[in-house]
């Protein structure tokens, strides 16, 4: 008999958490502690491991040997491999396996690699995070699909906790990875266009740089403007203790397959509007002029009218942190681990 009724597969380095992946798996595993108890709960982090092939298939077999349900977590290039070798195994232990989806990039990834189609039809279930995707592979032939949002566990700012006033120049943040396909790059270069005659916003940057882009960034950051600073990394499950005190969160990905971004999770939590890119699913998690306001992906025109709209109507702007505040009720823990936890125990 399984020792444990559940094991989540994915990366848990908690002492690095600074990825979207990363800290959805943490949090995930540490919700359904709470809901089945410590005891019920295993974790396998496969990423200090996936380069040594049998260390990983030992501790795979170990899993499924002591767990009755699997969940593996990982975005959507896991699964030509770490997917694909857990439904090798699933043949011999025939668990409940599921696919909990960081991202939303998994019909693109059923496009270029058709082979991944059969491995997911192998799961019980398939966790994604927006109805946009869910439609988008239930066109390519996949059933048994759950929308289970993407959450944090943050600290949550009330309506009494907003900042009453902000003055000028206004104080923008830009919290996620710093990285060329998020904008970073063309963001500081329309802020400079926009404070050229006059400062209008100055710019607080957090966030982990990642490797590829370390170069362009150490470039750009040696003739960055006072106005503009880079502050390393937030602590993950601090974000929102930072974020209230700013007048917008900038999120300019060119990236269209981002899921629910955890950091615009931050600004809900944190009740700060953000103007992001309008990627694929944005309109499943941003409601237009209530807690952001959008501008068509890489257009980035647009992106440095819709801030100069915001710095001559300020009071819209102010108006929509209500709205921020209501919406971070779609993302707390209790209630995402809640449905969770039903299709786990098969009640949907």
């Amino acid at each position: 008999m399984a020792r444990f009724k559940i094991c989540v597969v994915g990366r848990f380095n908690r002492d690095n958490a600074c990825d979207g992946q990363t800290i959805k798996t943490i949090e995930v595993v540490e919700e359904l502690v709470k809901k089945y108890g410590e005891e019920n709960v295993r974790q396998t982090c496969y990423a200090k491991i996936r380069d040594n092939k049998p260390k990983l298939l030992m501790a795979l077999l170990s899993s499924f040997a002591s767990s009755e349900k699997i969940i593996v977590a990982a975005n959507s290039t896991g699964v030509g491999n770490l997917l694909k070798a857990c439904t090798l195994i699933n043949k011999i232990f025939h668990r409940k396996l599921y696919f909990m989806l960081v991202g939303a990039a998994l019909h693109e990834e059923i496009d270029e690699n058709p082979a991944a189609l059969p491995i997911l039809k192998q799961c019980e279930g398939i966790f994604v995070e927006t109805e946009t995707l869910r439609r988008d592979l239930v066109d390519r032939g996949l059933e048994r699909l759950y929308i289970v949002p993407n959450f944090k566990k943050l600290r949550r700012f009330g309506l009494d906790e907003q900042p009453k006033e902000f003055t000028k120049p206004y104080k923008l943040v830009y919290m996620s990875r710093i990285v060329g396909l998020k904008g970073v790059t063309e963001m500081i270069r329309e802020l400079k266009r926009i404070n050229e005659n006059e400062i209008k916003f100055t710019l607080d940057m957090y966030g982990i740089v990642c490797p590829d882009y370390e170069e362009e960034f150490s470039r750009i950051r040696a003739d960055l403007p006072e106005y503009i600073k880079y502050h390393g990394i937030c602590d993950a499950w601090k974000t929102t203790e930072v974020i209230n005190g700013y007048f917008l969160q900038l999120f300019p990905t060119k990236c269209p397959t981002e899921g629910q971004p955890a950091s615009i999770i931050d600004s809900f939590f944190a009740g700060t509007p953000v103007i992001s890119g309008r990627w694929n699913s944005c309109h499943d998690m941003l409601r237009e002029g209530e807690t952001g306001i959008s501008f068509p992906l890489e257009d980035f025109d647009a992106f440095r009218e819709k801030l100069e709209y915001c710095y001559d109507h300020p009071e819209e702007i102010m108006a929509m942190r209500k709205h921020c505040v209501a919406e971070a009720e779609l993302f707390m823990p209790e209630k995402v681990i809640e449905d969770l936890a039903e299709i786990l125990d098969g009640g949907r």
